[in-house]
């Protein structure tokens, strides 16, 4: 989970990670929907924030990604090095 501080909780048997985010990515609303009191990211949002908190990050299946609305989304983390982890995931699983 991302938050605005790198934290890691125990509930029971359930271990929390929680990754620290940029403000101007964890509070930009590009991507997500708000519903209720809550703000969910979209399939393409949250593999995004994946794979800028996670380089090496493995996904099974990323064939219901939407790869334009991905680059659309992508500028906001200002990351070179995600950009050419999204270009390559593009490269090899895109069809």
């Amino acid at each position: 989970m991302a938050g605005p501080w790198p934290e890691t909780l125990k509930v029971d048997t359930c271990t929390f990670t929680f990754r620290r985010l940029k403000d101007e990515i964890l509070f930009n609303p590009i991507g997500t929907v708000f519903k209720d009191n809550y703000s969910i990211a979209s399939l393409e949002r949250a593999f995004l924030d994946t794979i800028y908190l996670f380089p090496n990050y493995h996904f099974d299946n990323v064939s219901s990604l939407d790869w334009e609305k991905c680059f659309e989304l992508a500028p906001m983390y200002k990351n070179k090095q995600m950009m050419k982890r999204l270009y390559a995931y593009h490269k090899n699983y895109a069809q």
